[in-house]
């Protein structure tokens, strides 16, 4: 009887579990029943080439095939991919590249889509969403949610992620963060983080790899001029010789400036610089 009883008490305690877990969608509110869902090839210059996981053989892609989790994405000199995520997302990897699609998973509102890329150069078009889409280098990760930015790796351990609009949080190995908004762009050199740097407007318009993306996006920017007239409120008029503006990318800039990356834990970002002396 002792024995009926504890058996018993076992199968309601996993009953009332499994009830709980029920109610609550599963446990994981934020990614409940992702389903892996391929990617959609266009090969807009060959040759793009892939290995359905690592150690598997080289095949040619053609535009329309479908790539799943693991699949390793390399292209030559000459290479150019697009492709498209079943969020609405789009990622293309220029030439010289490899880069590993990790995870392809997506359910409504939420998704769990990650890549590494280890040398080359990618860009990223994300749909916004409350869900994370991840781009990893070696020794760091850069985290969005809706936004537009560049990853370049001359080398596996020398990589820069560059912002075009929105937001990316990169995560180094170091325990350092930094915090990228449009115009930002960190390096991430053997697992730590350089100072983060703010482009001006011209800096990231003649970034060719930027430059060729937008254009693909359909979002030309405009072509340099001899003279830009900048008004800001409550100022004077500012001539600022060879210069232009791209809209959306975060206003009027005249120079690339710095800042350091945070350490995890500290937020307050550094100590305050000391207030300015007094009269006299």
């Amino acid at each position: 009887m002792l024995r009926g009883a504890v058996a018993a008490g076992a199968a309601l305690g996993f009953l009332v579990a499994v009830f709980v877990m029920v109610s609550r969608g599963g446990g994981d509110k934020r990614t409940p029943n992702l389903v892996a869902r391929p990617i959609s090839a266009k090969v807009l210059s060959p040759a793009v080439k892939y290995r359905t996981g690592a150690g598997t053989d080289l095949t040619d892609l053609g535009t329309g095939d479908k790539l799943r989790e693991n699949a390793v994405i390399e292209t030559d000199e000459t290479g150019l991919g697009e492709f498209h995520y079943a969020d609405g997302s789009l990622m293309r990897v220029g030439p010289t590249s490899n880069y590993t699609l990790k995870k392809s998973r997506t359910h409504g509102n939420a998704r769990d889509i990650e890549g590494k890329l280890v040398s080359g150069k990618t860009w990223h078009r994300v749909t916004p969403k409350d869900a994370d889409y991840k781009v990893a280098v070696t020794g760091a990760t850069g985290t969005v949610v809706g936004t537009s930015f560049a990853v370049v790796c001359p080398t596996e351990f020398d990589c820069v992620y560059t912002v075009v609009r929105g937001h990316v949080r990169v995560e180094a190995e170091s325990d350092q963060t930094a915090e990228l908004r449009a115009g930002d762009q960190v390096a991430v050199k053997f697992g730590r983080l350089d100072p983060v740097k703010h482009l001006t407007d011209d800096e990231i318009k003649n970034d060719p790899w930027i430059a060729q993306n937008l254009n693909l996006d359909g979002e030309n920017t405009p072509p340099a001029t001899d003279e830009t007239t900048t008004t800001l409120e409550g100022e004077t008029t500012t001539t600022i010789e060879g210069q232009t503006t791209i809209p959306g990318i975060g206003g009027p800039r005249t120079g690339t400036t710095t800042r350091t990356p945070t350490t995890r834990g500290n937020s307050g970002g550094g100590t305050p610089p000391p207030p300015p002396p007094g009269p006299g």
